[in-house]
Formats: C-alpha cells, sequence, structure tokens
C-alpha cells in the first residue's frame, strides 16, 4: 500500500513551503500536492526529492471532491498526513465585498477543510495526522477581515 502525504495550497505560500520542508523529514512514497495551479504544481515537482502527484483542482468546485474520492477509491493509498494549507482573503469591508468572494472565503477556507478530511480518513490509519491551518487573524479584531478571519476560525 502506498503511503502518501496529501497537501492543499500546494502551489504557493504555506502548502508549498510544507511539501519543501516534508521533502526531507517525512516518509512517505508520495506527496499529492493539491491546488489550482498545474504549472506551479509541475514546477513544485522538480524542487523536491520525494515523488509529487500534481493534482490541479480548485477546491471551492463541488467537482473536484467526486474526483478526489475517485482517486482515493482508486488507490487505496495509506494515507499518514493530511494538510489543509489551501485559504485566501479579501481584505475589504463586509458592505464593499462581493458576495461571491465572501462565499468563496468560506467555501475554502471551511467547508474545503471538513471536505478534503471526510475523504482522506477512511484512508488513515494509526500512526496519521491531520494539521489544518487557520490565521492569527481568527483570534483578533482586525478591520477589514471580518470575512477572512471568521472563515479561519471555524476551521
Amino acid at each position: 500500500m502506498k503511503k502518501v502525504a496529501i497537501i492543499t495550497g500546494a502551489s504557493s505560500g504555506m502548502g508549498k513551503e510544507f511539501v519543501l520542508t516534508l521533502d526531507n523529514y517525512l516518509n512517505v512514497d508520495e506527496i499529492w500536492a493539491v491546488a489550482r495551479s498545474k504549472a506551479a504544481l509541475e514546477d513544485l515537482k522538480k524542487m523536491v526529492n520525494t515523488e509529487v502527484r500534481a493534482i490541479p483542482m480548485d477546491l471551492t468546485d463541488q467537482e473536484c471532491f467526486f474526483k478526489m474520492q475517485e482517486l482515493l477509491e482508486e488507490e487505496k493509498p495509506d494515507v499518514r498526513l493530511l494538510i489543509n494549507a489551501s485559504g485566501f482573503g479579501i481584505f475589504d469591508s463586509t458592505n464593499d465585498m462581493k458576495m461571491a468572494d465572501a462565499e468563496g472565503m468560506v467555501d475554502l477556507n471551511c467547508k474545503a477543510i471538513v471536505k478534503m478530511t471526510k475523504l482522506a480518513l477512511p484512508y488513515m490509519y494509526e500512526g496519521a495526522r491531520i494539521m489544518n491551518i487557520a490565521s492569527m487573524a481568527a483570534f483578533q479584531p482586525t478591520p477589514y477581515m471580518n470575512v477572512y478571519s471568521a472563515s479561519r476560525h471555524l476551521c
């Protein structure tokens, strides 16, 4: 059974840094790097020694979770680590923010974490770990960040 780590938000920011760092510290056969940018994921493959499977997906799109479920059912991996590092923020007053942007933050920063965890859990065994990345903004009042802060607090 193939041992894998699944890392969302892997094309940039903390997700990418986790891929680069874990390459030296985690004993897995493959890292499943999930993010929207296929090109950035392909570039990431060149930066690490561990085999990286680029999984380009927009985690605000419900269809991607069906694809992830199919992949997990087909591969039946031993998921040793799930890092939910995807997220984004729009910094504007709630009144001026587009509804789609507010909903997108909640979909990615909250719902995607729950869905990815729910999908991975059946493939996680004793000793496996889950890491959900939040934000310090979730714990302090910050002007023009209320939707982002709330969405990160919920994870």
